[in-house]
């Protein structure tokens, strides 16, 4: 729900509110699909090195640190200090994004039994339908009742919840990797 909410109001509040032109704005916005490209292959060797759990808690606190990186892009004067914030912001949801969509999928090929993978496989896609649903219809009510800025912190709550949702409740599935805290 947070990356999705965040990626419906973002071109609005990046040439609003942030004072970015549209041509920069369709750079940042095409910076997470093309760096995918290249982050998912690392993200696919980090899972076999250091485990599911953590890459995919990373991934969704990165979610949550996007928001609050994009909440704050608004704080400095107009120029390239904003564009900076942006620009950092956008770096950490290609990294998160990566991470999130490699450590979930590798856990459910490692949890599920192989003639239910592909069932596991669509509820995930399901529940993320559900939250591009709901996360731009909640963002764009917090900004009408409140601001840009306040609603993106809301919504990265949803992130840091799940963050500790996977800390708390998930085991990690490849043996050798434990990680001090988060094992």
């Amino acid at each position: 729900m947070t990356f999705f909410g965040l990626l419906s109001l973002l071109p609005v509040y990046l040439t609003d509110e942030v004072g970015v032109s549209e041509t920069l704005m369709g750079f940042f916005l095409g910076l997470n699909p093309l760096s995918r490209i290249a982050l998912m292959l690392v993200f696919g060797a980090a899972v076999e090195r250091y485990g599911r759990k953590l890459i995919l808690a990373l991934g969704l606190l990165g979610t949550g640190v996007f928001a609050v990186v994009l909440a704050a892009a608004t704080v400095p004067p107009p120029g390239v200090l904003r564009l900076v914030v942006v620009g950092v912001g956008f770096g950490i949801i290609a990294v998160s994004f990566s991470a999130a969509v490699i450590g979930s999928q590798t856990f459910i090929g490692d949890v599920a039994a192989v003639d239910r993978e592909s069932e596991l496989m669509g509820v995930r896609s399901t529940a993320m339908g559900v939250g591009g649903v709901i996360g731009p219809l909640l963002v764009g009510g917090l900004v009408t009742l409140l601001t840009y800025d306040i609603a993106f912190v809301l919504l990265s709550g949803f992130s840091f919840a799940g963050t500790a949702l996977v800390v708390v409740g998930v085991s990690e599935t490849v043996t050798g990797t434990a990680v001090p805290g988060l094992d």
